[in-house]
């Protein structure tokens, strides 16, 4: 979290907000601070407060594109005017909020739903006994919001336009439908709280997931699904993300065929490749072009695995088959089911290392839903 002062009086909210939330880095004028500091003998203590000198308008650029929260204490006008030009979507910008240096209001500005803002917004005003400000349409009129859920609930939308296309619906009273797999419905139950934004969840017929939801419920004008596989009548499909991939490829393999490897590999477990949460490779392959480039265009982590952390991983699981030529080659015996286990402490191999054209995919699963416990310090 990047909290941003432009005046004396912003500067001391920002270092009441900073003793509140500790891991965050707090921007303060260096002309108000050398004041501030003569006036009172308040000393910088540790590394969370930064100077910034003119320009704002760079200095608020570079914190923008971080990606963290960013909270600007001043005029709502000077940061609309500064950070105009680089807003793109929802899905990237980060989420950015408002506060008058006395702490009265706290306004949601931007990325209220995906980025969260909206939550953080109610949290900061909950901590400093100020009004919150929220304009989005679903929140003003109670209505749950499908891309908030998606997000704390660690899931793929697809595709985006629906989003706003259920909002609408759902603002304009229309009857809609929301089914979930199954094997994710306790889950769902467990952990409804009005934090997670809860819906009418209805079983999805595990058996037939890709056939048209069952004709017994209530006629919808749409539908949502929580699913693992594609259903080609959903109006939105929500895919959970909690698989990770431990991969291995011959040098200079194309994207192409990470791709096809990656899709092949999660059919065989019954999941679209939008499962996926990230990839796991070992040293060797740190620097292959086509594994980082697919993970960046599907915004995922690539983790780089140590030989020494493979081969201690290998012992703790006797079962991963083993290979001589691998052993040869690395000097270690596996290479894709020890790295898709180390990439998350609970993760649990689902499938073996299976070979497409020049690459090998190996699944790990962990547990979901992963929810955020605390959005304010999520993305800090």
């Amino acid at each position: 979290m990047n909290i941003v002062a432009v005046t004396a009086g912003g500067a001391q909210l920002a270092r009441r907000l900073g003793a509140l939330w500790p891991e965050a880095t707090l921007w303060l004028p260096a002309a108000v601070i050398d004041a501030m500091e003569q006036a009172d003998g308040v000393k910088q203590t540790d590394g969370t407060e930064q100077t910034w000198a003119p320009s704002l308008r760079a200095t608020l650029a570079r914190l923008f594109c971080a990606g963290k929260p960013l909270f600007f204490i001043g005029a709502l006008g000077i940061l609309v005017r500064m950070i105009a030009p680089l807003i793109q979507d929802k899905r990237h910008d980060p989420p950015v909020l408002v506060l008058d240096e006395a702490g009265q209001h706290v306004i949601s500005v931007l990325s209220g739903h995906w980025g969260r803002a909206n939550e953080i917004t109610r949290q900061v005003a909950t901590a400093i006994g100020a009004v919150p400000v929220i304009t989005t349409a679903t929140d003003v009129a109670g209505l749950p919001a499908v891309d908030t859920f998606a997000r704390r609930v660690e899931a793929v939308i697809a595709p985006w336009s629906a989003v706003k296309q259920i909002a609408s619906a759902m603002l304009r009273g229309e009857q809609g439908t929301w089914y979930a797999e199954r094997r994710w419905l306790p889950a769902l139950t467990t952990n409804a709280s009005s934090a997670m934004e809860p819906f009418p969840w209805q079983p999805l017929d595990a058996a037939a997931p890709e056939t048209t939801p069952p004709s017994s419920t209530p006629p919808s004008t749409w539908s949502v699904v929580l699913s693992a596989k594609a259903v080609p009548q959903a109006t939105l499909m929500l895919y959970p993300q909690y698989l990770i991939a431990g991969v291995g490829c011959r040098r200079g393999v194309t994207v192409e065929q990470v791709d096809q490897a990656l899709r092949h590999a999660c059919a065989l477990v019954g999941a679209d490749s939008r499962c996926l949460r990230g990839l796991s490779t070992g040293w060797v392959k740190a620097d292959e072009e086509a594994l980082l480039a697919w993970a960046g265009q599907h915004e995922l982590p690539v983790t780089i695995c140590e030989a020494a952390q493979i081969g201690a991983m290998i012992k703790e699981h006797p079962e991963i088959p083993k290979s001589s030529f691998v052993e040869r080659t690395i000097g270690v015996s596996a290479l894709c089911e020890p790295a898709a286990l180390l990439a998350h402490p609970q993760a649990q191999l689902i499938l073996n290392k299976t070979i497409v054209g020049p690459v090998t995919v190996a699944l790990a699963q962990v547990p979901w839903p992963l929810l955020v416990s605390d959005p304010v310090t999520a993305n800090t």
